[in-house]
Parts: structure tokens; sequence; C-alpha cells
């Protein structure tokens, strides 16, 4: 008998340290590279040649699940692999993780590096935290969830930090706020000036010149040149002093660089401007996550202090028909009358940009602009569950073009290959308002299966 109350007691005891080893063992840790702008590698395999799952800042935080004196088998959200023991921390370091703006008013995050897998549906101005990347995917956290979204989405602007390809970034910070800073030709405030930029314009910093100067080669958008590091801010919040517009053209050119006869990109009526800097015949502007240049006072902006239309999203609802069957009209005007530009399922998300009369409400799609009955809309839906009530279309030929209006003969910005999935937000005469990978777009009815018709109106 006692021989055997003595081995139930080394059981438990037995028992006890196994957990606390557990316990220990799944402890939360934090990468941390001794250079802030490297990354760490998640490797599928305890081996420095193992292929990379994904490179990750300093300061992601990973659940550590057991380790040896070299290799650590980690969990970062879903994904599960092994990095350097050496490069983690118990104590959290100062994070170099980038930060980035949401500017899609529905993007998905995908819960596997899997555009076919399980997702949720995000907005326009979140707040996305890159965590790590490989040349397919980000690994982001948004709020207390972490999650894949496909490489160098254009549904984000980055804000802060070093970017993917290791450069650091930093804003314009002018003591007085109505000044601008010169981009120069070269580190010296006698070289002729390539531009006069704004308060909280994003510079991506190349690096510091020679001989202990204060001034940095930076890039913003195609355009380099040097700038004072005296005014410019790293790692912190800068209040924007760059003016705002709205475009009243239908069509007109976004040059990738102060040439005419170079490349350039078509946009449309409606679209918010923001003027990053300016000479005396070019504006350099931001137009969602492109920069490009603009003969300077163009005819097609207009000032947003001018318009009656704030640019200014006030928040984000999904369209909600009492019949789940029907679709709700997006109206040129505030008016049940007006002519529709496309007519909306349940689920799909809006941005909404202003109240105006008898309940109505003006809103953006991706880049289109009109108005909708607010009667339709669910201003308290879960921004993450709206989505999951759109249909989905598949891609029915190779090379389907996305473009960035209805017209065929607009822009294309992505092409998707037989197979492909898409949600289908809404749909009009020939056409489809898709989202395909974090892009919103249109894409021709006609290529999709099944096929989408515009239909009875709401």
């Amino acid at each position: 008998m006692k021989t055997i109350r003595t081995l139930l007691a080394l059981c438990v005891a037995l028992c006890c340290i196994l957990a606390a080893c557990t316990a220990l063992a799944e402890s939360t840790v934090y990468v941390n590279n001794p250079d802030p702008k490297d990354r760490l590698n998640l490797r599928e395999q305890p081996d420095q040649h193992s292929p990379s799952m994904g490179r990750y800042y300093n300061g992601t935080e990973v659940r550590l699940l057991t380790s040896d004196d070299e290799w650590a088998r980690v969990r970062i959200g879903t994904l599960e692999g092994y990095m350097m023991q050496k490069y983690l921390t118990a104590k959290q370091p100062e994070s170099a993780m980038p930060a980035y703006r949401s500017l899609s008013s529905g993007w998905e995050l995908y819960a596997q590096p899997d555009k076919n897998g399980a997702h949720t549906m995000y907005g326009a101005g979140q707040k996305v935290l890159l965590m790590g990347f490989s040349d397919r995917w980000w690994h982001v956290q948004v709020g207390n969830r972490t999650g894949f979204v496909p490489a160098g989405s254009k549904a984000f602007e980055q804000v802060s930090g070093v970017s993917t390809d290791g450069y650091l970034l930093a804003m314009v910070s002018n003591p007085d706020p109505a000044d601008r800073l010169n981009l120069r030709g070269q580190a010296s405030e006698k070289s002729a000036s390539l531009g006069k930029y704004y308060n909280g314009c994003t510079v991506t910093v190349l690096g510091p010149t020679d001989g202990g100067s204060n001034w940095y080669h930076v890039r913003i958008g195609t355009l380099e040149g040097y700038m004072d590091g005296r005014y410019l801010a790293f790692n912190q919040p800068i209040a924007p002093a760059m003016p705002t517009y709205l475009s009243t053209s239908s069509a007109w050119e976004v040059y990738r660089s102060p040439d005419k006869s170079g490349e350039y990109r078509m946009h449309g009526y409606g679209e918010a401007v923001t003027l990053l800097g300016f000479t005396p015949e070019w504006w350099h502007i931001r137009v969602g996550a492109d920069t490009g240049f603009v003969p300077a006072d163009p005819g097609c902006l207009k000032s947003a202090k001018e318009s009656h239309a704030p640019t200014q999203v006030i928040t984000v609802a999904a369209v909600n028909n009492p019949d789940p069957t029907d679709r709700l009209n997006l109206r040129r005007m505030a008016s049940a009358g007006s002519t529709s530009l496309g007519k909306y399922y349940n689920g799909c998300l809006v941005a909404v940009l202003e109240a105006v009369d008898n309940g109505w409400f003006r809103v953006r799609i991706g880049h289109l602009e009109g108005y909708m009955d607010g009667a339709y809309l669910d201003f308290d839906a879960s921004v993450t569950g709206a989505a999951d009530r759109l249909p989905v279309a598949t891609v029915r030929s190779d090379a389907a073009p996305l473009t960035e209006t209805a017209d065929p003969a607009s822009p294309v910005f992505a092409a998707y290959s037989a197979g492909t999935q898409v949600k289908v937000l809404g749909v009009g005469e020939g056409w489809c308002h898709v989202s395909a990978n974090g892009s919103i777009g249109f894409m021709a009815a006609e290529l999709l299966e099944p096929e989408f018709s515009f239909g009875s109106e709401k």
C-alpha cells in the first residue's frame, strides 16, 4: 500500500513538472534583431538553409512552443515554424514594425496565406501593422487580429517605419506648418529645388549624406533628391498640412514623372487628391495609393475646402436590404429618381463621406462615389462579418482585366487567371464591381461564372 501511495505521489509530481515545462515553453517572446532595420526569418525547419516562410520585424509577438540552444519552434498568428533562439527576447523591444493606413472601403484579411481560405473584411482608415512579409504575402496585425494580405496591395498606404525594401520612412516637419521643405538636387541649400513639400508628406530615406551633415538622400514617389534632416520627423506622427482636392473631370492624366511625354495613368471624376508638393510648373500629388504629377494649378481639381462635400471618411456602413435577394442602388444624386450608377449586394461595405437631406448619404465604393438611401444601410454592422454575405464569382478565362472604372477602355491595373474567386460588390449594365485580392475594380460580367445581371431596383 505504501508503495502504491509513493508511486501515485511520483506521478502527481511528474505531471506538475510536465505542466510547468509546457507552460514555460509556451511563453510569449519577441523578435529582437541587433539591427532594427533587419528582419528575422521564420523557417520551415531548424536549419538556416531551410525555406523562409517570412521575415519578421523587431517587436513582433511570437508564441514560443519549444526551444534548444540554437532554434525555437514558434507560432506567429496561425503560422508555425522555427526561428533562431538568439534573436528572441522575453522583454518587449522597441517596435520596428511599419505602420500602414487602409485606403480601400473593402479589403480581405486572410486567416492563412491562401486566397481561397477563410477571411474577414475591413474598411478604410484602419491602422495596419506589418509584422513580416514574404514575396507573395504580408503578415499583418489589425487591432488584436493577425492575418495575411497580398504583398504590395494598393489597399494600404505606409505612414511610418522601415519599408519592405529596408528603407526608413520620415515625414516633413517644418516648425511653421505653413512653410514647405525643399527637395534639392544636391545636399546643399544652394542647390536647385525639385519641389517644395508640405508637413506630413512621407519620404523614403535612402541614406544619410557623407561628411556628417544633416542632409538625407530621399525619395518621394519616383522623384529622388535631398532634404535637410532638421526638418524631417522619424517614427512620430506629424499633423498633415497637405491641401486636398476633388477631381472634377471624367478623364485626366497623372504622370509618373514631371514629363508630359512620359508614362501616365488616367483618373476620373470625384477622386480625392492630396497635394504633396509643387514647383511653378508641376504639382506632385497622391491619388489613393498612387503618386504622380499633374501640371500646376490644374483645372480638373477643385479645393476640398471650396466643395460642399468633404473627402474625409466619417464611418463605414454595410448595404442591408430587408430582402437579401435585392440590391441597393448607388445613385448619381440623392434621389430615388436619379440615375443608378450600380446596384449593390447586402454586405457591401461603403465609405460614408457625408450625410445629406432626407436620410441619404454620399458614399464611396472603391473609386466610385454616389448616393445611397440610409434606410438600407447598416451603420452598426460588423465590418469583419459583412463581406461573408456577398456573392462569390469565379473568373472564366485567363488574363481577365480589372479596370479602374466600368468603362472597358479605362486603365487596367490587374489581371486574373481562370479559377480566381472574387467577391461581387455590385452590378451594372454588362459589368460587375468586384473585390479581388485586396483590390476593388470593375470586370465584365461575361468573364465571371455565374453571370450577374442588372435586374430589379430598390
